[in-house]
């Protein structure tokens, strides 16, 4: 099995905020934090939901991207190069960006981060059965006779990081190839943390920041835990 990081994605929550003078807000974001080099693009939205972005920054590559709701902000690295980097690998650069991209949305968005999520989703290149490979690693395959096209398992805990009570979502399902969509070659991982509704803030700079470093190691914990006992001996 080979295992890359796909995708990470850090979101602040606050209560809905409209940003007065878009403009000035990209130009003053896009110059601290010094990663989004494509155009932006401000999107006129009249009476869409709170989570519909309005603003959407992104580096040129797309491996990078920033979209700002009237309730949200989230930042996303996305593997569209095809890098297939490790989480453990990849996650220093990524820090490095978010402390810039929380220190400007705190001084920008004139709104109090509320709630935090942290979702990191991982390819599984299996070669070929991703659905018959989960039923059988997380399922009873004989509750469930035939072939499977597609599989979704997710399951949802409660528990505590370091400093914060979260849930923690774990969701794998089955991925079918584009071009041949009789073969299922793989499977997608995810592992969703969140600060619990019941418990909002306000969070500053230094409780945000722990917020994603704790939520990352468990993360990584986690997957470690999951691939060691689901890959064969």
């Amino acid at each position: 099995m080979i295992t890359s990081a796909n995708s990470i994605v850090s979101v602040l929550f606050f209560p809905p905020f409209d940003i007065p003078n878009k403009a000035a807000f990209v130009s003053g974001f896009s110059e601290f934090t010094r990663i989004f080099d494509a155009d932006p693009m401000i999107l006129p939205i009249g009476n869409a939901p709170p989570g519909v972005p309005r603003i959407v920054l992104k580096k040129r590559d797309g491996s990078y991207a920033c979209e700002i709701a009237l309730d949200r902000l989230s930042f996303t690295y996305a593997d569209t190069i095809n890098c297939k980097r490790s989480l453990e690998a990849l996650y220093p650069e990524y820090r490095g960006h978010l402390q810039f991209v929380v220190e400007a949305a705190l001084a920008g968005i004139g709104s109090p981060v509320i709630r935090m999520g942290f979702v990191t989703r991982h390819l599984l290149e299996l070669g070929a059965g991703a659905n018959e490979w989960i039923r059988r690693w997380f399922l009873r395959a004989d509750r469930l006779p035939g072939e499977a096209f597609e599989t979704h398992v997710n399951v949802l805990h409660r528990l505590d990081l370091e400093s914060f009570p979260v849930n923690r979502w774990i969701k794998i399902r089955s991925l079918r190839d584009q071009q041949h969509p009789e073969r299922d070659p793989a499977a997608l991982l995810e592992i969703d943390i969140n600060t619990l509704p019941e418990h909002t803030g306000p969070y500053d700079r230094t409780a945000l920041l722990a917020f994603y470093l704790e939520g990352f190691a468990r993360a990584e914990e986690e997957l470690k835990a999951c691939l060691a006992e689901v890959t064969e001996p």
